[in-house]
């Protein structure tokens, strides 16, 4: 990143760049790695966002046509194979089409749309690509069959005394694991819309979760201070509360799943600290610096961080050593 709103790719072995400067703004990778979607504001007085796609192969663009208001990097999500981008965004003072398909090769639209007057916060994928999972504030989360775009629940799932933060499919599609204000992580059948299971709380609002690479934990980021890991059968607590400083804005596993990496936020919108942890016991094994940003990689082993103009690829400790580290 060499100004605001300016992207760079890199090889993460050399750091050699392979692209040119994009001037643009955040990114949502493909999963073939082939293609990447890249928010792009173009009229700051209407707040219009336009979406350009990017082939990697060559780092050609392609427009996305009929995308405006209030797009953001989490609402563009690619189909499992590559080929469609399902773009949430809502229009002011119209409410129709908040969600639009694109064919990812060319940025035309495919219809039909979802049409509802209501703005949509979050949208997901099930892995199958059949699903389509919506979640607005204020009347909770609704599955659509993709074909059609038809309802799949009479009713949408909602909670008691707070809205839904977060939601993610389990690997199969067959359940849906919801992060709520109210202090609750639950897991949903994704078919009938009913609870499953006991429900695992925190004392503050859960703001994430998310599965193991095995689907067989579940991980949860609180404001009450943890990130907490729990069994996805039993919603059996499995190791003492990972307890931070200020609130826990988000928490992941790696793709190995040995690890947990975790983000604070100290208010006002500013990032705090990160925190690695091992997942078999729940041990803190380092902090990284305040206001760093870190991804795992697809490979595992491996730790990306960013910190102001810096950016570095950190090799991961050994699990067999205890000792406390600095990366």
């Amino acid at each position: 990143k060499r100004q605001a709103a300016e992207l760079l790719a890199t090889d993460a072995t050399s750091g050699l760049p392979m692209s040119p400067w994009i001037r643009d703004g955040s990114v949502v990778i493909g999963p073939d790695k082939k293609t990447i979607v890249v928010r792009k504001l173009t009229n700051g007085s209407s707040q219009r966002t336009d979406g350009r796609i990017w082939r990697t192969s060559d780092w050609t663009m392609v427009g996305i046509r009929g995308c405006r208001e209030n797009i953001t990097s989490s609402s563009y999500v690619f189909s499992s194979d590559g080929a469609r981008i399902f773009v949430e965004g809502y229009l002011r003072g119209i409410g129709k089409d908040p969600v639009k398909v694109f064919d990812a090769s060319t940025g035309q639209i495919i219809p039909p749309g979802l049409e509802e007057r209501q703005s949509i916060r979050q949208i997901g994928l099930s892995p199958d690509g059949s699903k389509l999972m919506t979640l607005n504030t204020i009347i909770g989360l609704q599955l659509w069959q993709v074909e059609g775009m038809r309802p799949i629940f009479k009713k949408r799932i909602e909670t008691e005394r707070g809205m839904i933060s977060s939601a993610v499919f389990t690997a199969d599609g067959r359940r849906l694991v919801i992060a709520s204000e109210n202090g609750t992580c639950c897991v949903y059948d994704a078919e009938s819309g009913q609870r499953l299971g006991e429900i695992m709380n925190h004392n503050d609002k859960v703001r994430m979760a998310r599965l193991s690479p095995d689907q067989s934990q579940i991980v949860t980021a609180s404001d009450d201070l943890t990130a907490r890991l729990w069994d996805a059968k039993t919603h059996a607590s499995l190791v003492q509360p990972m307890v931070h400083r200020s609130a826990v804005e988000a928490a992941e596993f790696a793709p190995d799943g040995r690890w947990i990496l975790s983000s604070t936020t100290i208010g006002y919108g500013l990032k705090g600290s990160s925190f690695l942890w091992e997942t078999s016991s729940g041990r803190l094994v380092t902090e990284l610096p305040l206001g760093a940003t870190c991804r795992f990689g697809s490979i595992p082993g491996w730790l990306g961080v960013i910190r102001g103009s810096e950016c570095r690829v950190t090799e991961l400790p050994a699990l067999t050593d205890s000792s406390p580290h600095e990366l």
